[in-house]
């Protein structure tokens, strides 16, 4: 089919078709024109007069065929010209600057651009013939040729890049032509200037555009923005797919956003609108860094010696800036963090200039021999149990130990005696120390506590009397509200097992009941008559 796409620029950006059915809608973003390049000097300028502007313009397709241009001007005041201009076409793909030869040109009488020496607007369409095969980036210029200039007027300059400093002045190829530099020679005013051109032919094109793909970080989010030229229909009916898809906003949109990996360098788009297809693509480059620590980690400290803790950036060592952290104080900046003697957890923060970070953690441990461990007893433990709990450190000659039950100091023997008077969860911790303090190690341990197995259900019963209650083993029954002569007197332990037996006792007097032969701990009394079992908790204390 054929295609006829329209490009116009205004002098405030704003892009719209010229034509009214065979003319396609050039796309734009946010007000701004992807394809839409300014002339060196600001081109067509909004809300001024053309006092010191280069008149042309640049424009950019895939390929097409150029047949007409337009040039307007609204409030424009005429006061002179010179009697022909010549509108020509470059080739400006090299840098988006027009270079010479011309590829075509139309010579215009200038009454036909600025008809009347005075008029609120004016502009006129000119047309090719035969039109101007163009591609890429290419520029249209009002030019005119000095010779033809009256030189009273003397205003009316060609922009000499040597002197000025410009990046383009005269074309090649074209002697005397060159952008336009209007001086008060022939507008005295003309604001809401505004010209485009019409291509047919135009192949199906497609190019994105960012807010930079250099030097990213991961984690950051950019805006991909794709400029579509030569479709055959409008904007909203184009099949739209980006690939990959992770990370985008939206996979099936023009514009999308995208959150930023290095796992994910680049990303194209594929364009189809019914009649044919195109493929663009954008490719990042990033600035992610990482930390390696310099040796082992975790790094051994001699006691009372210190260390330097140095480390390595990869990926991208630009301008980087350290901070070293402690719990929660900063206690250093650099590469190496020195003299650090005492162990922890230290940790670097790394940002380089584009803003990429980093961090990493480096444990600092004391390198001594000593293991420091103890057993607690297997088992069930019981409230009221005098619990050992046994130091089985080793390479200990010369430290000193002590015991903490809940971060509470007990005990500084080698070995611990303990017993717990509640039940519940305990913690028990072993620290080793040396002599002169220089050097600690310490392991902690959760030890729980239970209520006596089967005790508590066997207090349902009713109690017998017995003083004093705990004791060092010896006790005293209260038999004296028992009114028989036939009584059993039983002890067992928490596991049920008996470990005292008296019968034959008589009721009505005071039973004196020797346990001296018996461990620490929480043992049950029970009081056996012909007509009931009376019951109690015994409690050994050595």
């Amino acid at each position: 089919m054929k295609r006829i796409l329209a490009l116009a620029v205004a002098s405030f950006f704003t892009l719209f078709a010229y034509g009214q059915n065979d003319t396609l809608d050039y796309p734009f973003f946010d007000g701004q024109a992807a394809t839409i390049f300014s002339a060196p000097g600001g081109g067509f300028v909004a809300g001024s007069n053309l006092f010191n502007t280069e008149i042309g313009q640049v424009f950019e397709t895939t390929s097409g065929d150029l047949t007409s241009f337009v040039f307007w001007a609204g409030e424009l005041e005429k006061i002179g010209a010179p009697d022909t201009f010549t509108i020509k076409v470059y080739d400006a793909t090299q840098n988006g600057l027009p270079t010479g030869p011309s590829l075509g040109s139309i010579l215009v009488n200038s009454d036909s651009i600025f008809a009347g020496s005075s008029f609120a607007d004016g502009g006129n369409l000119f047309f090719f013939n035969p039109p101007v095969a163009v591609s890429g980036k290419f520029a249209v210029t009002i030019e005119v040729d000095l010779t033809a200039i009256d030189d009273t007027l003397g205003l009316v300059t060609i922009e000499d890049n040597l002197n000025s400093g410009r990046s383009i002045g005269g074309f090649p190829g074209a002697p005397n032509n060159g952008w336009l530099k209007l001086e008060n020679a022939w507008v005295n005013w003309a604001e809401n200037i505004a010209c485009w051109v019409t291509l047919e032919n135009v192949d199906l094109g497609a190019s994105i555009s960012s807010k930079g793909t250099n030097a990213r970080c991961t984690g950051e989010t950019d805006t991909l923005y794709t400029t579509v030229s030569g479709a055959a229909v409008p904007l909203g009916q184009l099949q739209v797919q980006w690939d990959p898809i992770t990370g985008l906003s939206d996979p099936n949109a023009l514009k999308t956003n995208v959150n930023l990996d290095a796992a994910i360098d680049s990303y194209t788009v594929t364009i189809f609108d019914g009649d044919s297809t195109f493929t663009a693509g954008v490719k990042y480059t990033f600035a992610d860094i990482t930390i390696d620590v310099n040796g082992s980690n975790p790094l051994l400290l001699d006691c009372g010696g210190n260390i330097d803790i140095s480390t390595t950036i990869d990926g991208a060592t630009l301008s980087p800036n350290y901070t070293w952290v402690s719990g929660n104080d900063t206690i250093g900046f650099g590469a190496i963090l020195n003299d650090v003697d005492e162990p922890g957890t230290y940790t670097v923060n790394v940002v380089n200039s584009p803003g990429c970070s980093a961090s990493a953690n480096v444990a600092v441990e004391l390198d001594v021999a000593v293991a420091v461990d103890f057993e607690v007893p297997s088992g069930n433990l019981y409230e009221g149990d005098q619990i050992s709990f046994t130091n089985n450190s080793s390479s200990t000659s010369g430290w000193s130990f002590t015991w903490l039950v809940n971060g509470n100091e007990e005990s500084t023997s080698e070995d611990f005696l303990f017993t717990f008077s509640d039940a519940g969860s305990y913690t028990v911790t072993l620290v080793a120390d040396t002599a002169d303090g220089l050097c600690d190690k310490s392991t902690t341990k959760n030890v729980g506590i239970q209520e006596p197995t089967g005790i508590e259900e066997a207090l349902q019963g009713e109690l017998v009397e017995v003083f004093p209650n705990p004791s060092n083993g010896v006790f005293s029954l209260d038999l004296r509200s028992v009114n028989s002569t036939d009584i059993t007197v039983r002890v067992v332990d928490l596991t049920g097992k008996t470990i005292f037996r008296q019968d034959k006792i008589a009721g009505n007097s005071v039973y004196n009941l020797d346990l001296n032969n018996v461990s620490e701990g929480v043992y049950l009394l029970q009081v056996i008559t012909e007509e009931n079992t009376l019951i109690n908790k015994l409690q050994v204390t050595k």
